[in-house]
């Protein structure tokens, strides 16, 4: 580890952009340790993904372009977390040429929600039902749609199909997913009710507020498995956030 300086770029998922914590233990972890620079992009939280998916492929450019003029010796890794992780890897399958960058070395997406999340068709229908969308969720009603499992796993699939199948090697050699899973006791108490209904209306695992077993896009990434948290576990401060850092991209 000692000499090697790479770029840390850290996209945040929604409301990222209004809450500005997370990811901030992990920036500030990797410049303290002088692995390198770390900077952290919050996508708007209400833009749509293909908007978003535009400014973080315009943003991971610019910051590859940086690292090369101002440190070729060294690399840029890149670590996503939810909706940010799903923006990212559309901007990927849309864009796969990103991954021949030698300066790319790994892309880790925690928990991303490729594949939308029940909660957020539960958000819309209600939301509706109760017609506060103009007035509450109006602002957010294009990242909210985004997230509703039908949208989320139309706008994939189309995605992973159209990607030629060439640069799959690629994506297998530099992405890894994080997923996680939590049991109802273990989810912090913002989290309990969503958890609960994922548990009676979707079945299985989650963390939450996404279901486990599709935080991971097949054949487009290596799988490091489950971990135990909730959906914020490993993207806050703290030694299991940190230690996780360390395998993903040094020790892998």
């Amino acid at each position: 580890v000692q000499g090697r300086a790479d770029t840390l770029l850290l996209v945040d998922g929604i409301l990222g952009d209004f809450v500005q914590s997370t990811f901030n233990g992990m920036r500030d972890h990797w410049q303290q340790s002088e692995r390198g620079r770390a900077q952290i992009f919050r996508p708007s939280s209400l833009e749509s993904w293909d908007e978003n998916e535009r400014s973080i492929s315009a943003e991971l450019e610019g910051v590859l372009a940086r690292a090369a003029q101002e440190q070729p010796a060294e690399g840029v890794v890149v670590m996503a977390h939810s909706r940010g992780a799903a923006e990212l890897m559309l901007a990927l399958l849309r864009k796969p040429q990103l991954l021949e960058n030698p300066g790319l070395k790994k892309i880790v997406l925690i928990q991303g929600a490729f594949y939308g999340s029940p909660l957020a068709d539960w958000v819309r229908e209600k939301g509706d039902a109760w017609d506060l969308s103009r007035e509450l969720l109006g602002p957010f009603r294009p990242a909210l749609l985004s997230l509703t499992q039908a949208e989320a796993r139309q706008r994939m699939g189309s995605a992973v199909q159209e990607c030629p199948q060439s640069y799959q090697p690629l994506f297998m050699e530099k992405v890894v997913f994080v997923r996680a899973a939590a049991d109802f006791s273990g989810v912090r108490t913002a989290l309990k009710a969503g958890h609960l209904y994922l548990t009676i209306f979707a079945g299985g695992r989650s963390d939450g507020v996404l279901v486990t077993d599709e935080q991971i896009v097949h054949g487009f990434g290596r799988d490091l498995g489950v971990l135990e948290g909730d959906h914020f576990t490993w993207v806050e401060k703290g030694e299991r956030s940190l230690r996780l850092l360390e395998q993903v991209t040094v020790g892998n």
